[in-house]
């Protein structure tokens, strides 16, 4: 994927104009905040692989085990890892619900046919159309801002609580393999 030119003062000399110049400097910054959501979202996309990974190992091994632990370890791992889970599942659901909202809006707006019988007409449909893909590019830029705003606080319960039910779990079954620790909890 191709990243827009983050800079365009270097390609296209700056005009006199200090209107034109402003522009520009808008046009970059908006640029350069574009490629810092991208490089957010791939790195979040990342993190939301490896989380359900986890999950998915720690289950496995937690119905393995199962059987072995006394059952407060068995239901204090299975609360923490659940409460993790579940953290994890309404952020997604929320940003589903978010980007689904958003991509319908644009979808409604760019699936509009002209209804004009001149080129006046046509040439302000077309304007409409290009004033309409610019404010849903607008409301994507500011539901992914929003989003990665509130991520931290679903992400880091997600990762303390589902990283306690796995420790619980690991010590629980290294207790059970030494018999030279106690269960905890008891």
């Amino acid at each position: 994927m191709a990243f827009p030119n983050p800079r365009p003062f270097e390609s296209e000399p700056p005009s006199q104009d200090f209107s034109s110049a402003l522009k520009l400097l808008q046009q970059s910054q908006r640029q350069d905040s574009e490629i810092a959501l991208q490089a957010l979202e791939r790195s979040k996309q990342y993190a939301t692989l490896v989380v359900s990974l986890g999950y998915a190992g720690i289950f496995a091994i937690w119905s393995f085990c199962v059987g072995y632990l006394p059952h407060g370890v068995s239901s204090a791992t299975a609360l923490l890892v659940g409460t993790s889970l579940a953290l994890f599942v309404v952020f997604e659901i929320m940003k589903m619900f978010a980007m689904q909202t958003v991509a319908m809006r644009l979808f409604n707006s760019v699936n509009l046919k002209p209804n004009v019988h001149d080129l006046d007409g046509l040439l302000r449909f077309v304007d409409e159309q290009k004033r309409r893909q610019e404010t849903a590019a607008e409301e994507n830029f500011d539901l992914s801002k929003k989003l990665i705003a509130i991520w931290p606080y679903f992400f880091f319960p997600t990762v303390f609580f589902g990283f306690g039910g796995m420790f619980l779990l690991f010590y629980n079954l290294a207790a059970h393999l030494t018999q030279a620790l106690p269960f905890f909890p008891a």
